[in-house]
């Protein structure tokens, strides 16, 4: 995995991005770019590396086993956080169906938040941000937060270079069959089952 050394978020940084802009079919598509290969796969081999149980996991018929890397397991965290407070935008262009997805409920949202604490705490950055007063006032809009500081960062082009050479094919994997199918004979899962929205 490959470092570098990256200044940290600013003004600039935070007026001049094309994540922070409202919601957008542009925004939206700079997320479904930036979350392309979150479904990866990995070989017996490797699974068995990392110590992990096999039982009843996720595998292609190809014997590949399904795995999110976890940055862009955080990164669909915070989409759907990012939709929820724009709900105002998204719902009324969802189905009742769509509305009802799992992915919007109460319980998938504290996952959410309870994922990202967790990462936050786990991958902390002793970074200071210094308050400076850009208005003459006392109002709390009249002070931001500023740095000038950098940090060791993931070169995040490599690492979305290495998932995407992993990346699952959504439009041609099949999935073997879980514990649902075998209970009840089926040889495989149905083909609208592949992995679109389980992670």
């Amino acid at each position: 995995m490959k470092f570098k050394a990256q200044e940290e978020w600013g003004e600039y940084e935070q007026r001049n991005n094309h994540f922070n802009i409202p919601p957008s079919d542009e925004l939206d598509h700079t997320w479904r770019k930036l979350l392309e290969a979150r479904n990866i796969l990995l070989t017996p081999e490797e699974v068995q590396s990392l110590g992990a149980n096999t039982t009843d996991r996720l595998r292609t018929t190809t014997g590949h086993y399904v795995a999110v890397l976890g940055p862009y397991h955080q990164l669909h965290c915070v989409n759907i956080i990012r939709r929820l407070i724009h709900w105002d935008y998204y719902g009324p262009r969802m189905t009742k169906e769509q509305q009802e997805a799992f992915i919007w409920k109460q319980h998938h949202s504290d996952h959410c938040l309870e994922v990202l604490r967790q990462s936050i705490m786990c991958n902390a950055y002793p970074s200071f941000y210094l308050g400076e007063w850009v208005a003459d006032s006392y109002e709390m809009i009249s002070k931001e937060l500023r740095t000038g500081g950098k940090s060791q960062c993931v070169d995040w082009d490599s690492l979305d270079d290495w998932a995407h050479s992993r990346a699952l094919d959504r439009d041609h994997v099949k999935l073997r069959p879980g514990p649902y199918e075998r209970k009840h004979g089926k040889d495989e899962r149905p083909k609208s089952d592949i992995i679109r929205d389980i992670y």
